[in-house]
């Protein structure tokens, strides 16, 4: 975790979801996306940080063709029936591989973190969400904070 993020004075990673592709600190949260021919590196403040949007996708209708084409497979002589459930498991595949969300986290300069996700289950993403809002209001109480204790110093 720590070669991936060199950690600012009282920082600490509170989670790394999704193959360590997102990291959360007590101060920040960065992206890294490397991949073939390109890679995407982001990092915001968590002061900066204005909202979390989750969207999924998915196309169920590739289930119901899949549902639909199986059913020649009882009915028919051996040829069709592997016909049937060889196109019933393309489609089975298809959906699965079409499957995706995305979460995106705005901040208030306009800015976007934006990482596409296959395999994750959705809680998992709402999860880090939550964690992402959580870390934030601790950060803004902590700053509340100093900026309080330094007022009354003066």
């Amino acid at each position: 975790m720590s070669e991936k993020i060199n950690l600012l004075p009282d920082e600490k990673i509170i989670q790394t979801p999704l193959d360590n592709r997102i990291i959360l600190t007590s101060k920040r949260i960065r992206i890294d996306s490397p991949s073939v021919g390109s890679s995407d590196l982001v990092s915001m403040t968590l002061e900066a940080v204005a909202s979390c949007r989750l969207v999924t996708r998915s196309y169920q209708l590739l289930v119901l063709l899949a549902l639909l084409l199986i059913i020649p497979a009882f009915l028919t002589k051996e040829l069709y029936r592997w016909i049937s459930i060889g196109g019933s498991l393309v489609l089975l595949i298809a959906y699965l591989r079409t499957r995706y969300a995305t979460l995106e986290i705005a901040s208030k300069g306009g800015g976007t973190i934006t990482l596409r996700i296959l395999g994750t289950k959705r809680r998992t993403i709402v999860a880090f969400i939550d964690a992402v809002e959580q870390e934030k209001m601790r950060f803004l109480q902590r700053k509340a904070i100093c900026e309080d204790s330094s007022r009354y110093q003066m």
